[in-house]
């Protein structure tokens, strides 16, 4: 017999590599340690301000999508929080995203995108070039 399993809370995604040893070049088991516990205290705080409108059963793009649109849910309209609600939902979805981009068995660029990159940029090296300098100027960058 199958049974069925609501969720109730946002949670952290289950990330492989945190064990402690870190992605050797990448980042130490200490920088992803405390990288999880920032993760974390937006988790906490979606689920404190989901629980206040009802939304902790809701998926995290619905909460984004809601709290950024207060017209699709009437009740978050009226909410003082809602921009925290949107930051918390925004970050969780952020950093899961962050955590799912990264691996321990990293693969070498497909010939067909590094000749796409070298075509547009003229080197893999000024692509990150101008990445990192793109990426910088927008909230949320630090990372890069």
């Amino acid at each position: 017999m199958l049974s069925t399993f609501t969720r109730t809370l946002f949670a952290m995604p289950p990330v492989a590599y945190m064990d402690g040893h870190g992605l050797d070049g990448v980042f130490s088991g200490h920088q992803l340690d405390l990288h999880a516990l920032h993760h974390k205290a937006y988790v906490n705080k979606l689920n404190k301000l989901a629980k206040q409108v009802n939304m902790q059963d809701a998926s995290v793009e619905q909460v984004i999508f809601e709290a950024a649109n207060p017209e699709a849910n009437s009740s978050l309209a009226a909410f003082p929080q809602r921009k925290q609600l949107f930051n918390n939902a925004a970050q969780h979805f952020n950093h899961s995203f962050f955590w799912s981009c990264m691996t321990r068995n990293s693969r070498p660029m497909p010939p067909s995108l590094e000749t796409r990159i070298t075509e547009e940029f003229g080197s893999i090296d000024c692509f990150k070039r101008e990445w990192e300098t793109a990426a910088m100027q927008h909230f949320g960058s630090g990372w890069c």
